[in-house]
C-alpha cells in the first residue's frame, strides 16, 4: 500500500476511494485489511532465516593495498617474493588482533595451516541481530 499524504486525507475525508477496496468495504474495514497484509509482510520478512554456514555480508568491500599483500602472503603470487600459488580459506567473523581488540569483517588463512593465524581483508559491520558469529578459532 503506497500513498501519498495527500491521498490519504482525501481518503479520511471522504472525498475518493482507494481503488482496491473490496465491494461493500468501508474505509476502516480497508484500512485494518491492509495493515494485517503489512503485518504479514513484515513478519514473513523478520522469519528469513540464514541457512547454518551463512552469514550476511556488503554487497561490494573494498579490497586496499595492504589486504592485498596478505592475500599474498597467505597465498602466494605465483613465484615471486611470497612464493607458488597455494590454497586459502576466505572466512567471515572476528579475529583478535595484536593489541587484543577484534575485527569483523572478511578474513584469510592459509588452508594447509589455519593455525598459524589470519589476516583481515576487509573489516565491515556485523549486521544487526546477527548474533554469535564465527571466530578465527573455528576455521579449518
Amino acid at each position: 500500500m503506497k500513498i501519498t499524504e495527500h491521498e490519504m486525507r482525501g481518503l479520511l475525508s471522504g472525498k475518493c476511494l482507494p481503488g482496491d477496496m473490496h465491494l461493500n468495504e468501508d474505509l476502516p474495514a480497508y484500512l485494518v485489511r491492509k495493515f494485517d497484509e503489512l503485518q504479514h509482510k513484515r513478519d514473513d520478512l523478520a522469519n528469513v532465516v540464514i541457512p547454518e554456514g551463512y552469514v550476511l555480508v556488503p554487497r561490494s568491500m573494498n579490497i586496499s593495498s595492504d589486504a592485498m599483500e596478505s592475500i599474498c602472503f597467505h597465498g602466494g603470487d605465483g613465484g615471486g617474493q611470497f612464493g607458488e600459488f597455494t590454497d586459502v580459506i576466505l572466512w567471515v567473523g572476528d579475529i583478535e588482533n595484536d593489541d587484543g581488540t577484534k575485527t569483523y569483517g572478511l578474513n584469510i588463512t592459509t588452508a594447509e595451516y589455519p593455525e598459524e593465524g589470519s589476516a583481515n581483508i576487509s573489516e565491515f559491520v556485523e549486521p544487526i541481530g546477527s548474533g554469535t558469529h564465527d571466530t578465527a578459532d573455528k576455521v579449518g
